[in-house]
């Protein structure tokens, strides 16, 4: 699953905080930035749809895929 990601960059002039933000599929599934996420200028993160560790440059989802759903 970590095949699948976004890559969120802060293309303004001042660090934009994206605590509490939200990213959403198609299928209803609903990821909230945690609290303390914040990006300075020309930053960038990822967000991963699989699993792992969040760090300031990397965050995961926690989806697991249909093959693995099935077990």
């Amino acid at each position: 699953m970590n095949d699948e990601y976004v890559v969120l960059k802060n293309g303004r002039t001042d660090t934009l905080a994206l605590s509490g933000w939200t990213i959403s599929d198609d299928s209803g599934h609903t990821y909230r930035v945690p609290s303390g996420v914040s990006l300075a200028v020309g930053e960038t993160v990822t967000l991963y749809t699989g699993s792992g560790s969040d760090s300031a440059s990397e965050l995961y989802w926690g989806q697991v895929g249909r093959c693995e759903q099935r077990r």
